[in-house]
C-alpha cells in the first residue's frame, strides 16, 4: 500500500519536474541577458520605443503630466533609473509629457472686481491685478490683457481695476473758454452739462464764436466727481 502511494506521488510530480528540467536546459543554452538601462529622459517616445524593441525590452506608460514647455510624448521620468540593470523582456516604466489644453481669456471688461476674480479662478487662471485712478465706478474692470477670447500663450493675464477715493476738487475757471474746450474736459468725468446762450435761446447751440461767460457751480467751488451721482453743471455762453 505504501509502495503504491509512493508511485502515485512520483507520477504527480513527474510533469512538474520535467518542466523544471526543460526550463533549466533552455536557460543554460539561452541565458537571459542583463542590460544597463540607458538614459531616456528628454527623448521622444517614438525614439525610445525603437531603442527598447531593439534591446528586447518592454515599455509601459504609467502616467502623463502636463507641461507647456515640452513637446507631447517627451520622457520626463523612467524606472528603472538610468544605469541600473534590467533583464531582457522586462518592462521599463515611463512618465511622459503632454501639452495642457489651450486656455482662452474670458471677457471681463465692465464687470466688478469680485466677479472678475471668481471667473478667473473658474477658468484656472491667475492674473496680475493693477489699480488705476478713474472716475468710473470704483472696482470696475476697464481693461484686460490678453484681449477677450484670445488664447493665453505663456503670459500672465493682466487686469486693470478702477479705484478712486472720491476726493473733492476745485471747480476750474472756465470763463472765456470755448464750448469745445469745455466738452473735451467734461468727457473725462461723470458730468451732466446744460448749455445756455445769451445770444440765442437755442439749447445745444454749437457756435464756434461762443465762450463761457458764467457757470454753476462757481469757479473755485469744492466739488466731487462721482460715477454713481454725476455732477450737474450749468454753463452760460455768449458771442465773443
Amino acid at each position: 500500500m505504501k509502495l503504491r502511494t509512493l508511485f502515485e506521488y512520483i507520477f504527480l510530480l513527474l510533469p512538474f519536474c520535467s518542466f523544471l528540467f526543460g526550463y533549466y536546459l533552455l536557460s543554460s543554452r539561452h541565458p537571459v541577458r542583463e542590460l544597463f538601462v540607458p538614459n531616456f529622459i528628454g527623448q521622444q517616445l517614438n525614439q525610445v520605443v525603437r531603442l527598447l524593441l531593439a534591446q528586447q525590452l518592454n515599455i509601459r506608460i504609467i502616467a502623463e503630466k502636463e507641461d507647456a514647455d515640452l513637446e507631447d510624448g517627451t520622457v520626463i521620468q523612467q524606472s528603472p533609473s538610468p544605469g541600473q540593470k534590467i533583464k531582457q523582456h522586462q518592462s521599463l516604466h515611463l512618465i511622459i509629457s503632454k501639452k495642457p489644453d489651450p486656455l482662452y481669456m474670458p471677457c471681463l471688461m465692465g464687470n466688478q472686481e469680485d466677479y472678475c476674480r471668481n471667473e478667473m479662478l473658474n477658468h484656472g487662471l491667475h492674473a496680475a491685478w493693477y489699480y488705476v485712478e478713474s472716475y468710473k465706478k470704483s472696482g470696475t474692470c476697464i481693461a484686460q490683457l490678453p484681449a477677450p477670447y484670445d488664447q493665453i500663450r505663456n503670459v500672465t493675464p493682466i487686469m486693470y481695476i478702477t479705484r478712486h477715493d472720491e476726493k473733492p476738487v476745485i471747480m476750474p475757471p472756465f470763463k472765456g473758454r470755448t464750448i469745445h474746450d469745455i466738452k473735451d474736459f467734461f468727457a473725462l468725468y461723470p458730468v451732466v452739462a446744460e448749455y445756455l446762450y445769451k445770444c440765442l435761446s437755442k439749447i445745444h447751440h454749437f457756435c464756434l464764436m461762443c465762450i463761457v461767460v458764467d457757470l454753476r457751480p462757481l469757479p473755485g467751488s469744492i466739488i466731487t466727481f462721482m460715477q454713481e451721482k454725476p455732477l450737474y453743471v450749468k454753463l452760460l455762453f455768449d458771442q465773443q
